[in-house]
């Protein structure tokens, strides 16, 4: 089994066709719920481009790297997070935090949504308390999910 320093934190995969969305992010550390939820997205033409980050801190390094790339990046910015709780270096909930203190058009514009296996009520009711507009599903992804968003 391969290392986490072996292992590719963050991937961007640009989908052909008409799509819902024109950028997602998906921030999970897990690798097989990874390649389901980036098959769903990708039969369900969801989005134009998917970005993927291993944990919070690098899904917030990847947010500030899109826009250093030009001054008005809000096209690059995620339309659609989805944000796993549970991950090492940065949880769901620590990044759903830090990404929010954020002043900026790339907040306004993206919709969070916690993707995860968490069964505990006591999580969800941490995301709907410090924000109740945040949608809460539980893996896997599927079709359904994703026209209801």
């Amino acid at each position: 089994m391969k290392n986490d320093s072996e292992l590719q934190p963050l991937l961007s995969i640009p989908v052909s066709g008409q799509h819902k969305y024109k950028v997602t992010l998906l921030v999970d550390d897990n690798y097989i719920d990874n390649f389901i939820s980036e098959k769903m997205l990708a039969a369900s033409n969801f989005s134009e481009v998917m970005h993927f980050a291993i944990n919070g801190q690098l899904a917030l390094d990847l947010i500030l790297e899109l826009h250093s790339r030009e001054p008005d990046a809000n096209h690059l910015s995620p339309d659609i997070i989805f944000v796993d709780l549970n991950m090492p270096v940065m949880n769901g909930m620590q990044f759903i935090r830090e990404f929010r203190k954020w002043e900026n058009s790339v907040v306004k514009k993206s919709k969070i949504i916690v993707l995860t296996s968490s069964i505990h009520d006591a999580d969800q009711s941490e995301v709907r308390e410090f924000d109740s507009s945040i949608l809460f599903i539980r893996k896997p992804l599927t079709a359904e999910m994703l026209n209801n968003i």
